[in-house]
């Protein structure tokens, strides 16, 4: 990255391309406005997986704001992610900045998943739960990082396009109880599962009709979702719906009755 230097004419500011090394954040990190809100360190940890995983974007002309007093008033979550990483990391820094900028710093909408994913995604808010479901679902602390990183989820997206579609394709409606780790379970067992075992399968789930007593575990998944799902909450009641919809699935694909269906021990479709 080539490194610029100049000056706004009439103004003292001035600005340059910096490679900011863990020593530089650091010093800065002293001169922090009073103005700032809080730290968020869940933001710093993702700015911190997303640097060490390669993806960040060092072009990106977001800039760091210094203002007359040498004060941070825009990017302290990007400096502490460098001092944590400790990796060196070019930005963009503006300095002398009129410390009133700091009102109008950083209010802008946030994004989501939907906003800058996988082009054949974008704007579709279906694909973005799904994606985020199948990493989340009976996730630890780490695949909940990733779920919320949106260029390590966008990358996710892209390796798997053809599940996510599928799985989507299949649920067009928004459905009360047909919620994302239901779609997730249907987009992982598409690696594992014949597509039009799938097919029949969320087709039953939809209906409520069956064929054959072999196929009963998709009407005792269906109960619980729509009636008997009472217990639980946030990512107990995620994972749990998770586990229960690819129980069903196994079950459903090897016909096997059931009078009580239970949410399986394992993940019995792990990614690929």
């Amino acid at each position: 990255m080539s490194t610029r230097n100049w000056k706004h004419p009439g103004t003292t500011r001035w600005d340059e391309d910096l490679r900011v090394t863990p020593q530089i954040a650091a010093y800065w990190l002293e001169h922090t406005s009073d103005k700032q809100a809080k730290v968020r360190q869940t933001l710093v940890e993702r700015y911190a997986l997303i640097r060490r995983s390669g993806l960040w974007d060092e072009s990106n002309e977001s800039p760091i704001k210094l203002d007359t007093k040498g004060e941070i008033i825009d990017g302290k979550h990007r400096l502490r992610m460098v001092v944590e990483t400790g990796l060196p990391t070019y930005f963009h820094i503006h300095y002398n900045v009129p410390t009133d900028v700091y009102n109008t710093t950083d209010t802008g909408r946030l994004r989501g998943l939907d906003d800058v994913g996988y082009a054949p995604f974008h704007g579709n808010k279906n694909a973005a739960a799904v994606a985020k479901a199948m990493v989340s679902a009976i996730g630890n602390g780490t695949t909940n990082k990733t779920a919320a990183c949106l260029p390590l989820m966008r990358l996710f997206q892209e390796q798997h396009e053809d599940a996510i579609a599928f799985a989507c394709s299949l649920f067009p409606s928004g459905r009360r109880g047909l919620t994302a780790p239901v779609k997730a379970a249907v987009a992982k067992a598409y690696y594992y599962v014949p597509r039009h075992e799938l097919m029949l399968f969320v087709d039953r789930l939809h209906s409520g009709v069956i064929a054959e007593d072999g196929e009963v575990a998709v009407i005792r998944l269906r109960d619980w979702l729509f009636v008997g799902r009472t217990t639980g909450a946030g990512g107990s009641l995620r994972a749990e719906t998770y586990l229960k919809t690819a129980r069903a699935i196994e079950l459903f694909v090897k016909r096997q009755p059931v009078s009580k269906l239970f949410a399986s021990s394992d993940d019995p479709f792990p990614l690929p």
